[in-house]
């Protein structure tokens, strides 16, 4: 069995980290801080998208690390 490299389990652990966190986040905290954590990554997100199509300069916290974590080699980010 050939061995996975380790550049690709970290982004396989990227890609399964937000179920892992999902449910305890929304079980065990009030709704209104649910929806803060999930209103503030869907803006930093957007703004990763639209930083990469357009062009821009700046560095979105967490949303740029996870990005250039999660791509692939052979991906541009």
């Amino acid at each position: 069995m050939e061995r996975v490299p380790s550049r690709e389990l970290i982004r396989k652990l990227w890609h399964v980290s937000p179920g892992i966190l999902g449910a305890p986040i929304i079980l065990f905290t009030p709704k209104w801080v649910t929806l803060i954590i999930v209103w503030s990554l869907a803006l930093l997100y957007t703004l990763q998208h639209l930083k990469l199509r357009r062009g821009w300069a700046f560095t979105v916290p967490i949303a740029d690390l996870s990005y250039r974590t999660m791509a692939r080699g052979d991906e541009g980010c």
